[in-house]
């Protein structure tokens, strides 16, 4: 009879451990990190670059427009990719570390990231920085 009540006490233990981590992913507590994309963590969204002008929104940078540069550096690092059909902009996300902490990349100036997604389906990333010197 113990041994059956030690049975049934070590599944409901279980079972609990089971029912709150289900919880605790479906409440959003755990936390899924941003996408990686060719090495780079594609964070929130930012309003930069959407014509070819100079753009002064935060985090943008003041210089050359974000959308040629981050062009420019597709064609340069993939020249043979296919027609562009969508290119958004964004923060760098952070990294997730050996442990899954996260790791945040610190720099001066700032570092959009340009998400190009293609015609095909697929998508690249590549990164504009904007400090001192200007943009590249």
């Amino acid at each position: 009879m113990a041994g059956t009540r030690s049975l049934v006490n070590a599944i409901q233990a279980w079972a609990a451990v089971v029912l709150t981590a289900c919880l605790l992913a479906g409440c959003g507590w755990v936390e899924e990190g941003p996408p990686i994309v060719d090495g780079l963590s594609v964070g929130p969204a930012l309003d930069c670059g959407a014509c070819d002008q100079p753009n002064t929104s935060d985090g943008c940078g003041a210089c050359e427009s974000i959308a040629t540069l981050a062009r420019r550096h597709l064609e340069e690092t993939w020249p043979d990719h296919p027609e562009i059909h969508s290119l958004t902009f964004h923060r760098e996300g952070w990294y997730p570390g050996p442990s899954g902490e996260k790791v945040l990349q610190t720099r001066s100036g700032s570092l959009v990231v340009a998400l190009a997604i293609f015609v095909d389906g697929s998508r690249h990333a590549v990164s504009v920085y904007c400090g001192v010197g200007g943009c590249h």
